[in-house]
């Protein structure tokens, strides 16, 4: 493996008149994009590539102040344009690149004003025999490119996912049909329930939370000081 390349970036957050919530507040939820949305990829790199081992981060908040919110206290608040705007705590945006242990390097962005992405996550990786791209708004499809294909066939190849693929085959019998967040979450569940069930370490579980974090806490220590920041392990 030599490169790694993710992405989780919405615009929920792009109006400046989005109300302050717990999301933009510090003591209750940390870090802002980057714990609510790059930890997701940071799972993810994981897993495809294997431990990180440095970072090296940047950023920024681009809308200062906020809203009071009224009504729902979430992503469906309304806001009190008459009240006084909060300062927001944490961070809009933020991008890193990322060394892994194996000596692969990699690049990390999220992002909630990612204007004109209403949810955009995706993943590329490129190895010396080829190289994978991933869109979540197409999951039932991955890119697969093959170094070794001959001349006249190089290129991308679209793969359709179906039944013969992972628990795709317990909501669809046949390929091509994109499976949806909340299918994710269910199967999620299942594998859960399953290793309770069978005594054994469930995939995702709070040790990983863990390196997550670790890394996320790093990302913050150099985007603060503007720095490479080693991860420990």
């Amino acid at each position: 493996m030599w490169s790694f390349s993710g992405s989780f970036v919405l615009d929920a957050c792009s109006d400046p008149d989005v109300p302050f919530t717990w999301r933009f507040e510090r003591k209750r939820a940390g870090t802002g994009a980057l714990g609510d949305l790059g930890a997701h990829i940071v799972s993810l790199a994981h897993v495809l590539v294997g431990p990180i081992s440095a970072v090296s981060g940047l950023s920024r908040t681009f809308i200062k102040t906020r809203p009071e919110p009224t009504g729902v206290f979430g992503y469906g608040s309304g806001a009190d344009l008459r009240a006084p705007r909060h300062e927001v705590e944490n961070d809009d945006a933020t991008t890193f690149l990322v060394e892994f242990a194996n000596g692969a390097s990699g690049h990390i962005e999220a992002s909630r004003v990612a204007t004109g992405r209403t949810w955009h996550q995706s993943i590329e990786l490129i190895g010396s025999k080829g190289a994978l791209q991933f869109v979540q708004q197409d999951i039932h499809t991955l890119r697969l490119y093959v170094s070794g294909d001959p001349l006249e066939r190089k290129g991308y190849r679209e793969v359709e996912l179906g039944p013969s693929h992972g628990d795709y085959g317990a909501f669809w019998p046949f390929a091509g049909v994109p499976l949806g967040v909340h299918e994710l979450k269910t199967i999620e569940v299942h594998e859960w329930l399953n290793a309770i069930a069978e005594d054994r370490a469930a995939d995702g579980d709070f040790e990983e939370g863990w390196r997550v974090c670790e890394v996320l806490d790093a990302v913050e220590q150099s985007a603060a000081e503007r720095r490479w920041v080693d991860v420990p392990h």
